[in-house]
């Protein structure tokens, strides 16, 4: 659902929007979904960026993101 590549896909719990982040990582992305006539993605947004663990998890509604901050790559990120 990505037009450049996404990685770390997660369904909200109603199967409307599919949660990823972009290729790079950093960046947490939703496309929103329909479905009838056809699949078809009808919107992309860019939800927030930084630099977290992989995995996480989508509270039913899509309203919230369980996330594990990663204090590793922080520090390499500012060259320690």
């Amino acid at each position: 659902m990505s037009v450049s590549g996404g990685i770390d896909p997660n369904w909200s719990s109603d199967g409307t929007e599919l949660f990823y982040r972009t290729r790079a990582g950093s960046t947490f992305m939703v496309a929103r979904m329909e479905f009838t006539p056809r699949l078809d993605v009808v919107r992309r947004d860019s939800l927030f960026s930084g630099l977290y663990r992989a995995g996480y998890a989508v509270f039913p509604g899509g309203k919230e993101l369980l996330l594990v901050k990663d204090p590793r790559l922080e520090e390499s990120r500012r060259g320690r």
